[in-house]
């Protein structure tokens, strides 16, 4: 082989090498996007019940802190690694309290991946402009029952959770399908535990796979 053709094969086989690299690696999630009305959030949209039936927009009757307008699931990314997931709400108003009745306001989704795994992810206001998130399940997802506290921020109307994967049992790895996410706006008026359920995002088709780590 004369030096010229050496050259043009190792120039050959050092452009495939990365190409196929490239080729193999996994593709990011795609973020799972939930939009809902304005000026529904207003109680009467069959609140209190997870098999919720449509949005009454009734403006004069509206919270705007509690009014969902975007739910957002994607990648959580530390030092340019995945290392969980983010469930980010955007509200008509800045988050909490509900400027109705003054009471801190509940945020979150609710994820069933197995028939006997559902877990909640939450935040409640804490009347400062921060709030308390937490993850939990009954103890279908492995381990037994589980409660821990997550990093989150409220920025305005953004309300920001962070779910890193170290925190979650074994059936929530990554790859995991989460078939039917929903969303809800709650008042809180004991603390962590919400009642009354002013804004939701309707139940499916709202399908999102966890990241890969």
């Amino acid at each position: 082989m004369t030096l010229r053709r050496a050259a043009l094969a190792v120039a050959c086989c050092a452009a495939v090498v990365p190409a196929a690299a490239f080729a193999a690696a996994p593709a990011p999630a795609p973020d799972l996007v939930m939009t809902d009305p304005a000026g529904d959030a207003n109680g009467v949209n069959d609140q209190g019940s997870e098999h919720l039936v449509g949005n009454v927009v009734q403006p004069a009757a509206s919270s705007p802190e509690a009014d969902l307008l975007r739910v957002r699931l994607s990648p959580l990314r530390e030092r340019g690694r995945v290392t969980g997931w983010t469930v980010a709400f955007r509200t008509a108003a800045p988050a909490g309290p509900d400027g109705v009745t003054g009471q801190d306001l509940n945020y979150g989704i609710v994820g069933q991946p197995t028939p006997d795994c559902r877990f909640v992810v939450q935040l409640t206001t804490d009347g400062r402009g921060r709030g308390t998130a937490l993850y939990g399940d009954s103890g279908g997802c492995g381990d037994g029952p589980r409660t821990v506290a997550l990093p989150a921020t409220v920025d305005g109307s953004l309300v920001r959770i962070d779910v890193p994967y170290r925190l979650l049992p074994a059936a929530l790895r990554p790859g995991t399908v989460l078939p039917d996410v929903s969303a809800w706006a709650r008042l809180a008026p004991h603390g962590l535990t919400p009642v009354g359920e002013l804004d939701n995002v309707l139940r499916g088709p709202h399908s999102y796979r966890l990241p890969a780590a």
